[in-house]
């Protein structure tokens, strides 16, 4: 893992982010990052094991590929001045996949899937142990806590994860469940999150949907509402009656919902058309930037050309007003359309500058 700071208004060359004492893996990948030029946080996935002997182009054996698949550990570094400070989180024998990272500029949330197959036949099907743990950084000299579970796969097969942290400290962590992975049916994706308090333990936990649609991708944002009003507001890719839409809820420290919340993009957006993909996200936002007033939304969507195949991308986006009138979004603006015959792989944003921009 490589990263770069902004510097005289330019990225210069990336670092590598050097290894933790007594970690030599390899292949990284997954990575996740948090914060700004200041304080930043970042996980990762590094494989922990090797095949001694295997040449190039040999074939893998099932024996083999668990142990690859079993040697995956997570990674965290941290940011602090100009040098980063890397820890591993773990040390054992299942898989640990797909982290994610939150900061409110001093403390740390890293949160991940830790799975277990118990079949070399069928690796990636996690019946025997699908649990969610995370480990929080507090910025003193004790590091980082021990890993600790926040969800115990009770309710089904992990489908994402996402995470964020308000400004004292408290975490939530969102994730989307397959409540019934015995068949191939979208409609059993649910949407659910569990609230970290500032003393590091889970305090509440809520399934937020419990319908026959599909609801996929869960992301999360931490966003003042006013001065001294701070919740998380957390967003997940649904399709409805062949409508692909982002909805939306609040939510507060405690974990209690909203009532007076956008519920989706497609009813905040009346008249304007939208036509979401399920891949979308908030823009970043740190600090004194992270009002409801700079919160945008970004996602891809997929034109065709005149055979009516799927040719090129394009990044839209809204964001959230708060006037007289109430809240609402502004209308769906065009980003950035790419060239004929391209397709988005990955995007980020984020908010920059005083007047909250969107980058």
């Amino acid at each position: 893992i490589f990263a770069t700071r902004l510097s005289g208004g330019s990225y210069p060359q990336g670092a590598e982010i050097a290894a933790p004492a007594g970690f030599d893996g390899y292949g990284d990948s997954g990575a996740s990052l948090a914060g700004n030029g200041s304080f930043a946080a970042a996980a990762w996935v590094r494989q922990s094991a090797s095949l001694p002997g295997k040449a190039a182009g040999q074939t893998l054996s099932s024996a083999e590929q668990a142990l690859l698949m079993n040697g995956t550990e997570i990674v965290a570094a941290v940011l602090s001045g100009t040098s980063w400070t890397a820890t591993r989180l773990t040390n054992n024998a299942s898989p640990d996949l797909a982290p994610v990272v939150a900061s409110n500029g001093s403390t740390v949330i890293v949160a991940w899937r830790s799975v277990y197959s118990g079949n070399a036949e069928d690796l990636i099907n996690f019946s025997q142990q699908d649990h969610i743990l995370y480990s929080i950084y507090n910025g003193t000299d004790t590091g980082w806590s021990e890993p600790k579970q926040l969800y115990n796969g009770t309710s089904g097969a992990v489908r994402g994860i996402g995470a964020a942290m308000l400004s004292d400290g408290t975490a939530a962590v969102t994730y989307a469940l397959d409540t019934d992975d015995t068949d191939n049916s979208s409609g059993d994706y649910e949407i659910g999150y569990t609230i970290v308090s500032t003393a590091g333990d889970p305090s509440f936990s809520a399934i937020i949907t419990q319908n026959e649609w599909l609801d996929e991708n869960p992301r999360i944002a931490a966003v003042k509402f006013e001065p001294n009003d701070e919740r998380f507001v957390l967003g997940w890719h649904s399709v409805r009656d062949g409508l692909n839409d982002i909805r939306l809820t609040a939510v507060d420290g405690s974990g209690a919902l909203s009532n007076s919340f956008i519920e989706s993009i497609a009813q905040a957006a009346g008249g304007n058309a939208v036509n979401i993909d399920g891949n979308f996200r908030f823009a970043r936002m740190n600090g004194s930037l992270n009002d409801l007033a700079n919160l945008s939304i970004l996602w891809s969507e997929s034109e065709g050309n005149d055979a009516g195949e799927t040719d090129h991308g394009i990044l839209r986006a809204v964001k959230f007003i708060e006037d007289a009138a109430g809240m609402r979004i502004s209308a769906a603006l065009d980003v950035a359309e790419l060239p004929e015959r391209t397709l988005t792989d990955h995007f980020d944003a984020y908010v920059s500058g005083a007047d909250g921009k969107t980058v």
